[in-house]
């Protein structure tokens, strides 16, 4: 008998997206998407697709461009903030073991 092996895949990055809103909103938008069947989170990815699918049919051109901007913009932030967080990581392991020598 023949074992199949299992190959896992590395898990899907993803981003947070933080929308600041009123209690009172929130609240509301919660009910309005349980009466839906739904979450906000879900609500608010799919009027996000929506207004993807509607830019990218208007000027297909200048979104595929603006893409390519936006994906380099978020490389060069996610290498600045792997820089960093190494950088205070070295600081920390410093300090630990040379706590008088750390300024």
């Amino acid at each position: 008998m023949k074992t199949k092996e299992v190959v896992r895949k590395k898990p899907r990055e993803k981003s947070l997206l933080t929308v600041k809103m009123s209690p009172d909103v929130y609240a509301r938008f919660a009910a309005a998407a349980m009466l839906r069947g739904s979450r906000p989170s879900s609500l608010v990815h799919q009027f996000a697709v929506g207004i993807i699918r509607e830019e990218q049919m208007h000027d297909p051109i200048a979104f595929a461009s603006t893409l390519e901007e936006v994906k380099k913009r978020i490389a060069e932030h996610s290498a600045q903030k792997k820089k960093l967080s190494k950088a205070r990581l070295v600081g920390q392991i410093l300090e630990m073991i040379e706590p008088d020598k750390v300024a």
